[in-house]
């Protein structure tokens, strides 16, 4: 249906937006730090302040996204939203702190954040989360999730949210690449045309690398673009109403771009040459062919509407929970706790 086409082409605009928005302006000096609460006074007079982060912002918008293309895409199914969100009321409890867990465990740093950890515990999560609802909270929503769509809807939803999320590591200058230096031939000119300069000596680029001023690859730009655009090919596999390939798809995408993607990267992600991130990807993408197998020939055909699953959001109690989910997920994530500030107020005279 065209309505289907509208829908993804204006998800697929705002991808757009986003990148173009980004680009330039994200790894200035400027655009790390969104705002600092004074919380306590010194001795001098000033201000200690907590710093709330542009990466906080950007990550709890991007994730807040990921979670109504999912409502959108199990929406368009006719699966009521208070049962959809269940679901990812569940899936947040559980990823958000494994993004700091699994962080803390391979990075073995306290203050650090993991999407690749976060997915790789959610991706094996859900299936055993759907079939738990199914058995429990089918009667009070008066519907079961639909395995397959159900998964195919957490793994599209996720490489939206994980293209855009890439915008919060251009801020903070974290997930950043290896210098275009580091390159000859064909590679150095094409880093050294698509380059990114990081400014500040406050992101984590200038702190952990020394690299701020220097010309990096772009991983950030280049992962948002390849997974917004795997994320449209596979939306509408979606809505043609191949589920189980749009999950295979999703899911092996996500995976194998993480495993190739780091070869480019310079931070820290654990010891050796192949990361822990990277097996948790392998081991994802295996997980997620034998649900497909299983789902084969169980897996129901439902008509999709897009539009219907757009519009079932229109609810003042629907909007005041994502709303409270975003506030939630921006106190975790934006809250610096490697930066801190001095803040101090004057009157401005010329104004009296």
């Amino acid at each position: 249906m065209i309505k289907n086409y509208l829908v993804i082409g204006g998800i697929g605009l705002l991808c757009r937006a986003a990148i173009l928005l980004g680009r330039n302006k994200l790894p200035r000096e400027r655009w790390q730090f969104f705002a600092s609460i004074p919380v306590s006074k010194d001795t001098e007079g000033s201000w200690q302040a907590v710093n709330i982060t542009w990466y906080g912002l950007i990550l709890s918008t991007a994730t807040l996204f990921a979670v109504v293309v999912y409502l959108i895409m199990l929406g368009a199914v006719g699966v009521p939203v208070e049962a959809a969100l269940s679901l990812m009321a569940l899936l947040l409890l559980i990823c958000v702190p494994a993004a700091s867990l699994v962080a803390r465990l391979v990075e073995r740093k306290p203050a650090t954040l993991t999407i690749g950890g976060a997915a790789f515990v959610g991706g094996i999560a859900a299936p055993f989360l759907i079939l738990l609802l199914n058995r429990f909270t089918a009667p009070f929503f008066g519907a079961e999730l639909p395995l397959g769509q159900t998964l195919a809807a957490c793994a599209v939803a996720f490489l939206f949210g994980e293209g855009l999320g890439r915008l919060a590591c251009l801020s903070y200058g974290c997930c950043y690449g290896k210098p275009v230096a580091a390159y000859r031939g064909i590679l150095r000119k094409i880093f050294d045309w698509s380059a990114v300069v990081y400014e500040g000596e406050n992101k984590k680029i200038a702190y952990a690398a020394g690299l701020n001023g220097q010309k990096i690859v772009p991983i950030q730009l280049i992962t948002m673009l390849a997974s917004s655009f795997a994320g449209v090919v596979t939306l509408i596999l979606y809505v043609e109403g191949r589920t189980v390939t749009a999950y295979l798809a999703a899911t092996a995408f996500a995976g194998f771009w993480r495993i190739f993607s780091e070869f480019f990267r310079n931070d820290y992600r654990g010891g050796g040459k192949i990361s822990a991130y990277q097996l948790m990807s392998v081991f994802s993408v295996i997980f997620a062919l034998g649900v497909s197998l299983l789902l084969r020939n169980g897996n129901q055909s439902l008509p999709v509407d897009l539009l219907r699953g757009l519009l079932s959001l229109w609810s003042p109690g629907i909007l005041v929970i994502l709303l409270l989910t975003w506030v939630v997920l921006l106190c975790f994530t934006g809250i610096s706790t490697t930066t801190y500030s001095r803040v101090s107020f004057h009157v401005n005279r010329d104004n009296i």
